[in-house]
């Protein structure tokens, strides 16, 4: 597990504050009796005992929310990507691609369209064929194209480079 922004771990050490404002309300006061003291003492230790679990629980409640927090802002993510064969021999490998205009953008020398086929091109390498392709052109997300059994890197790449910018709108 990786993180986007590594830096809000640091915060983590913040989670030990309600537990020093908790330890810090339980410190003992001197003792003052009064005439009232006498209706306190007369609560069941039920009582007393499920108020100590309820401060418990909010304790470990407010511990997790700040976690929880530090966490979120951290924006854990996993990397799937393992080092060896991604799609074995066989499988179904569904590509959804953007062919709308507004891959037409330039960026490097090059426009969006382009540098997916060639991140995918370059992904393709680790493919261990023959493989099923089916492609969901954005331009048209209700019709899945069946490009079937590809038996090689070659015609894998092939099937990219057919790929064309469209003119229509696209929605996934």
């Amino acid at each position: 597990m990786s993180f986007f922004n590594p830096f809000f771990l640091y915060l983590l050490p913040l989670a030990v504050i309600p537990l020093i404002i908790h330890l810090i309300g339980r410190q003992r006061y001197y003792r003052h009796d009064f005439s009232t003291l006498r209706f306190l003492k007369q609560l069941e230790s039920d009582l007393i005992r499920k108020l100590k679990i309820r401060q418990i629980l909010l304790l470990v409640l407010r511990t997790l929310i700040i976690l929880l927090l530090v966490l979120i802002f951290a924006r854990p993510y996993r990397n799937t990507r393992s080092p060896g064969i991604v799609i074995g021999k066989g499988e179904t490998l569904y590509l959804v691609l953007d062919n709308s205009l507004s891959m037409q953008a330039m960026e490097k020398g090059e426009n969006q369209l382009e540098r997916v086929k060639s991140g995918l091109i370059a992904a393709a390498r680790e493919i261990e064929y023959p493989v099923n392709v089916k492609r969901i052109l954005t331009t048209c997300p209700t019709r899945i194209i069946d490009d079937g059994l590809i038996s090689n890197y070659l015609e894998f790449t092939a099937l990219l480079e057919n790929i064309r910018i469209s003119n229509r709108s696209g929605n996934i």
